[in-house]
């Protein structure tokens, strides 16, 4: 008798779980992805303009960023800022006067914070590296003072406005850390600075 109700039961739970051959939709459980399900996917570019103080002086860099966005807040991209030179601006320890050269840019990672209202805010960072030079004279080439590598670290607050679905303008703050100079009369403190930005972003967010 106990032996026939538990053959029984093995038959009816037999029944009831599904093969994988057996069309069911629960016959196999749903693939689980890293980047699927509902996440969103977007990115931007645009340029940027950004103000601050070189060896006592005032100084314009003008450069872009763009990202990859996860989500609408993760962002992963590239950043480049370049000076302007301003002829003949820094002194040298003899008196004269040269023209400073620098560029810089690498990996950028940001964060928007609630980017579906108006107004929000992001925190980003450019991690990477430059160059820089220096030249006397009025005519390009004339006379090269020194070229040199530099390394580059520079964390970003900034606020930003959703003004169309595709378009952003914002504001931010950020200190740019030079590192890495080897040019006789500078070091990097001469080099790094806080600074205000002006950015503007077109894409899909």
């Amino acid at each position: 008798m106990m032996t026939a109700l538990l053959l029984a039961g093995s038959a009816a739970n037999a029944e009831t779980v599904p093969t994988a051959s057996d069309g069911s939709p629960g016959s196999r459980p749903e693939q689980q992805t890293l980047l699927g399900g509902d996440f969103e996917h977007g990115g931007y570019g645009g340029p940027s303009a950004t103000y601050s103080r070189m060896l006592g002086s005032n100084v314009l860099l003008v450069g872009g960023r763009g990202a990859w966005l996860l989500d609408g807040r993760f962002g992963v991209g590239g950043a480049v800022n370049g000076l302007i030179p301003t002829q003949s601006a820094y002194p040298l320890r003899t008196g004269e006067r040269y023209d400073l050269r620098l560029g810089y840019g690498g990996l950028w990672l940001e964060y928007v914070f609630t980017p579906h209202r108006v107004l929000h805010s992001t925190v980003g960072v450019l991690l990477g590296g430059g160059w820089l030079g220096r030249r006397h004279g009025e005519f390009p080439g004339e006379e090269t003072l020194g070229f040199d590598a530099l390394f580059a670290v520079e964390p970003t607050v900034t606020t930003e406005v959703n003004v169309l679905s595709f378009f952003r303008v914002g504001a931010g703050i950020s200190y740019r850390y030079l590192g890495g100079v080897d040019l006789e009369g500078l070091k990097s403190s001469d080099l790094s600075n806080f600074a205000g930005t002006l950015f503007f972003k077109f894409g899909s967010f």
